[in-house]
């Protein structure tokens, strides 16, 4: 028996009506925590800024505290030391 679908429950030469999604039917989108985010990328963003901040300074730091004693030689050396630790 050949008959006409009227339903999407019908048969059409003994094969079931297919159900087609519509464009309407979609998907329900997990919202991103954008502010936790943003927060965590501005974060990210000023460690490597807060921690150059030594960089100018080190020098001198190592000269006044007197590690070097006479030698001003050995003051990279220990300015390397000294940024090498932080990290």
């Amino acid at each position: 028996m050949i008959t006409s679908p009227d339903s999407e429950s019908e048969v059409f030469d003994g094969q079931p009506a297919v159900k087609r999604q519509d464009s309407t039917d979609k998907r329900k989108r997990t919202p991103l925590p954008r502010l936790q985010l943003s927060i965590i990328f501005l974060i990210q963003a000023a460690e490597p800024v807060a921690a150059s901040v030594i960089y100018p300074f080190i020098n001198q730091f190592v000269r006044e505290t007197g590690i070097v004693g006479k030698d001003e030689k050995k003051t990279g050396y220990y300015a390397g030391v000294i940024v090498r630790s932080n990290f």
